[in-house]
């Protein structure tokens, strides 16, 4: 399998004329502590920009490096840790555990706790960890054949252990997913913050599987089935690759990434119709109707062609209130309250060297209100009008003026 590479969000070019005020990059500070209340010492920890749909899909689907890693270290023997960022902003502290050596290597589910750094030393409650359970995914034909490189995905239930309860002042993490390719023996591994998840298994030439577990192992056996290919084309009828095939039900479970040519294949749920989203790097989105399955022919598999509304975009400057020059290291994202979700904070940009930014939105989606940050000023939110809905070319550019904290001078 080719593992492809997203790209990272770059710094901005330094030397340039700005407002920025003179700060030291923001830090944050935790401490883990275990299942047993006792320090949770050597885990990884990192820190990073917290991801929109598009990465996450990405992740899920294997490509390697899809979301920017800004930091990472281990927990101390008292299970503390210290992160550095480069910017203020919305950014997700992520902690795994220790994988087991088996074979095939065992996944390790993510856990993780989102915040919004400010400039300045950041200090995160006590994230306690939850209990860890192994979970053995077997994945076979209808011929009881073991099938390799079938995707399985794992998204462990949410819950709390009643005996957790009455400790407050601690940060219970959110469960990240987990997936794997299943290996020759059909076989895939995974370690999960609970005993129950849910899973989806797919594979090219196969309908796709999914259930809820409450055990240890199981196995999945697939039907074959042809699927149905699809032809991804935007506004102008230009193929569209690297996007997102998911289902559109089901927690948007991501099934492939099209080619060159804006095409994949995937599978049915079994003999129902279902429908599909699709989502382009830049934003670019669609949903479909249910696509149900049509009799096969001697044309081959059922060919679905899908046209992108282009991603909802706001462009405009962050300047320094007092001094009129522009702030190159701010943040900006969505602030709609939905933290977690396919669209909370689903953007996240930076602004250029001269202030300006472009933050572009899925096409479903048009966000109330954004929200700014950068290093020395206040945070503030702008919230979004009529103005900034109008069609692309009427669409007013927004001029975000940040008041510098007290007790520091803007600097000329």
């Amino acid at each position: 399998m080719v593992l492809l590479c997203a790209p990272a969000l770059p710094d901005p070019p330094s030397g340039a004329l700005h407002g920025q005020q003179p700060s030291t990059a923001p830090t944050v500070a935790g401490r883990l502590i275990g299942p047993d209340l006792q320090p949770a010492a050597g885990l990884e920890v990192r820190l990073i920009p917290v991801p929109g749909s598009y990465v996450r899909r990405l992740s899920e689907l294997g490509v390697a490096n899809a979301a920017r890693i800004i930091d990472r270290t281990r927990s101390d023997a008292e299970g503390s840790f210290e992160l550095m960022a480069t910017r203020a902003g919305p950014h997700q502290i992520e902690v795994m555990a220790a994988a087991p050596e088996t074979r095939p290597p065992t996944v390790v589910a993510p856990v993780y706790v989102r915040l919004v750094l400010r400039a300045k030393p950041n200090a995160v409650p006590p994230i306690q960890l939850p209990k860890m359970h192994h979970l053995v995914i077997g994945v076979a034909d209808e011929e009881d054949q073991p099938v390799e490189g079938a995707l399985v995905l794992v998204q462990a239930s949410q819950w709390s252990d009643p005996s957790v309860w009455a400790h407050r002042g601690k940060t219970s993490p959110t469960y990240g997913r987990a997936s794997a390719r299943t290996n020759e023996d059909g076989l895939a591994r995974f370690f999960l913050p609970t005993a129950k998840s849910s899973v989806a298994v797919s594979a090219s030439g196969f309908n796709l599987s999914i259930d809820d577990l409450s055990q240890d192992r199981a196995a999945f056996r697939l039907a074959r089935g042809d699927g149905v290919t699809f032809r991804i084309l935007d506004v102008d009828g230009v193929p569209v690759p690297r996007a997102v095939i998911r289902v559109g039900e089901y927690q948007a479970i991501p099934l492939a990434l099209t080619d060159d040519r804006g095409e994949a294949t995937v599978g049915f749920p079994g003999g129902k119709g279902i429908s599909y989203q699709i989502e382009a790097e830049d934003g670019a989105f669609a949903r479909t109707a249910r696509v149900k399955r049509e009799p096969p022919t001697a044309a081959g598999p059922q060919t679905v062609e899908v046209r992108l509304w282009p991603a909802f975009e706001l462009r405009g400057q962050v300047v320094d209130a007092k001094t009129n020059l522009p702030v190159e290291l701010a943040t900006i994202w969505i602030d709609d309250g939905l933290e977690g979700t396919d669209r909370g904070q689903d953007r996240l940009v930076w602004a250029r060297p001269g202030g300006e930014f472009t933050l572009k939105t899925r096409a479903d989606y048009v966000p109330p209100a954004i929200r700014i940050a950068a290093a020395g000023y206040r945070t503030k939110r702008v919230w979004l009008g009529p103005e900034h809905y109008a069609t692309a070319d009427r669409r007013k550019p927004i001029r975000v003026e940040l008041k510098p904290q007290k007790g520091r001078s803007a600097r000329r």
